[in-house]
């Protein structure tokens, strides 16, 4: 599966941009504040029918439409309006989220993401997606779940206890099938890990549910707020059995994270899934020697990747995208 072209409209810094794309390596490169980033979010939102950039800083233009051809058993042309009147469309059709990742897998790499959100959340939600690319039905137990305590915390503040009681049933039932669902994909990550060699130090995952029992819901009842939520579990990495996020230093963090994207992708592969790899600033916090192993791991995969970088990345027969020429 690969992107074979993508074309912009009124989308963040690009008012109309079209571009052809390589099924292999593809390298965006710029200089700061270029493009770079936005461009590599204009894929991933085709591809997942969402932004990857949390903090959703939509363009103030009241518009936006981002089209792109995928090739794979067939051609599908997505088009995808951003604006009041959101529609996201597969041949001409409204599709949901679900069906996005399901027909267009994709990997991202974001070291944005690891450093300004709740590290725990990220680590999870990786670990979701793990599980999700087995057991598809996942993602929708998970926002079926954020749904009920949404709700749940507006009936606390309501007092409406016996309403409550009933969600909470709903919400256990959910609960102990997504954290069945990360022990499983733990353990299979970990044996990805063994074998990495990226970094010379032992990465393991360890996690612990959190347990969603009666003294919870009567502390939740007695404050009248929710304490409990889907990424409350506790989810350490440890890099020869420390925690990487009292003990390691930045660059160290960025290989262990590394690390975690190539067994998701690793897995994904072995399931002959081909996800589209997507990688903003790789080279950022990294020594040349550690950037040019990262590197050669990219050179061993099939998919198709976006690589974003303001110079110091060189693929061999990589299609490279200069946006100082380019916008």
């Amino acid at each position: 599966m690969y992107l074979e072209n993508i074309s912009i409209l009124n989308f963040r810094n690009y008012k109309n941009f079209t571009k052809t794309f390589s099924p292999q390596k593809n390298i965006i490169k710029g200089e700061n504040a270029t493009g770079k980033t936005n461009l590599l979010d204009s894929i991933y939102i085709l591809l997942n029918s969402h932004s990857f950039i949390r903090k959703n800083y939509m363009n103030k233009i009241e518009q936006s439409t981002i089209k792109g051809t995928i090739k794979k058993d067939i051609t599908y042309n997505i088009t995808i309006h951003l604006g009041k009147n959101k529609k996201s469309l597969i041949n001409s059709k409204p599709y949901g989220l679900k069906d996005f990742k399901i027909l267009f897998p994709s990997i991202i790499f974001s070291i944005k993401d690891f450093l300004n959100f709740n590290e725990k959340k990220y680590i999870l939600s990786l670990i979701d997606k793990f599980s999700f690319i087995e057991n598809p039905n996942i993602i929708q137990i998970i926002l079926n779940t954020a749904k009920h305590l949404k709700l749940k915390r507006i009936l606390l503040e309501k007092k409406d206890i016996n309403t409550v009681k009933i969600i909470n049933k709903n919400i256990l039932k959910n609960v102990e099938i997504i954290q069945e669902n990360r022990k499983q994909s733990l353990q299979k990550i970990n044996l990805y890990l063994k074998d990495q060699n990226l970094i010379n130090k032992n990465i393991k995952l360890s996690y612990k549910p959190l347990i969603f029992d009666e003294k919870i819901i009567n502390l939740e009842i007695q404050s009248n707020h929710n304490i409990f939520t889907l990424y409350k579990d506790t989810i350490e990495i440890l890099l020869d059995e420390n925690n990487i996020f009292s003990y390691s230093s930045l660059g160290e963090k960025k290989m262990v994270l590394f690390s975690l994207i190539m067994s998701l992708i690793k897995h994904y592969n072995s399931l002959n899934k081909s996800p589209i790899i997507l990688i903003d600033d790789l080279e950022g916090d990294i020594s040349n020697t550690n950037l040019e192993k990262m590197i050669s791991m990219i050179n061993t995969l099939n998919n198709q990747v976006f690589i974003t970088t303001i110079g110091n990345i060189n693929i061999k027969n990589a299609n490279t995208i200069n946006l100082s020429e380019a916008i």
